[in-house]
């Protein structure tokens, strides 16, 4: 009511609950109005968040940050941001969760100690770690995120050199591969062995001898009436056997 005319609430405004009789109110923080009119405050959208009262614009609502969102509408400050589904809660804000850190429910097995298990009691393997505060091969990446340090016998290390956090996981090696030491890379097996692909070997020839030199198995003798097959220079370590003569 102003000056004993009806009139509607402007931009920004709204009449509180029972009716306007002096004054509109100030639209509440998480809310705009964009026009006159007897409509109420229109919350900001899900995603977003405005600490502003009397707010005439969507524009006032802020986007939550990457990788957070909200539940439902309406919210006031940034904490209504929380890390999404596939986002890991790090010291520098929300991280993409590693490939091989991600559950068969898109969570992430790092959320929670231990890191290589899931909800559902599954697990992930590989032996993780936190930057505190800096990995020795760079001083720029974010402070408090987590890294793949080690993966068990059997699987490879997967990382990149600038250090892609999402992109981390311990890949298993095919039945014809091997790895020899912590963090090996899987490589084919020599036909002088048989591999499991778990990271164990069995000699073809029982009385060969065999030893790991640079996380490689290198075929070091064969005995009587076999001959040393594929460890001259430029031969492949996946030719190495004993043959009979």
């Amino acid at each position: 009511l102003a000056g004993g005319v009806c009139a509607h609430c402007p931009a920004g405004t709204l009449c509180p609950a029972g009716g306007c009789v002096d004054t509109c109110e100030a639209c509440p923080a998480g809310t705009f109005k964009t026009t006159d009119g007897p409509s109420g405050c229109s919350p900001c959208p899900i995603n977003t968040y405005s600490d502003k009262t009397g707010s005439t614009s969507f524009e006032d609502c802020t986007a939550c940050p990457v990788g957070t969102v909200t539940v439902g509408d309406g919210h006031t400050d940034l904490d209504s941001c929380q890390c999404a589904v596939g986002f890991l809660d790090t010291k520098d804000g929300c991280q993409a969760c590693p490939i091989g850190a991600m559950c068969a429910d898109s969570s992430c097995s790092l959320s929670a100690e231990p890191y290589d298990k899931c909800a559902d009691g599954s697990e992930r393997p590989g032996e993780w770690d936190v930057y505190e505060p800096a990995h020795p091969a760079s001083g720029d990446h974010k402070h408090g995120a987590f890294y793949l340090k080690e993966c068990p016998k059997g699987y490879e290390r997967r990382s990149t050199p600038e250090w892609a956090y999402d992109v981390q996981e311990c890949v298993q090696c095919t039945s014809n591969q091997y790895t020899a030491g912590v963090d090996s890379k899987c490589k084919y097996c020599p036909r002088g062995l048989l591999c499991d692909g778990k990271g164990d070997v069995e000699k073809v020839v029982p009385d060969s001898e065999w030893e790991v030199v640079n996380e490689v198995w290198r075929l070091v003798s064969c005995p009587l009436g076999y001959a040393k097959i594929g460890t001259g220079p430029g031969d492949s370590e996946a030719a190495q056997e004993c043959r009979a003569c």
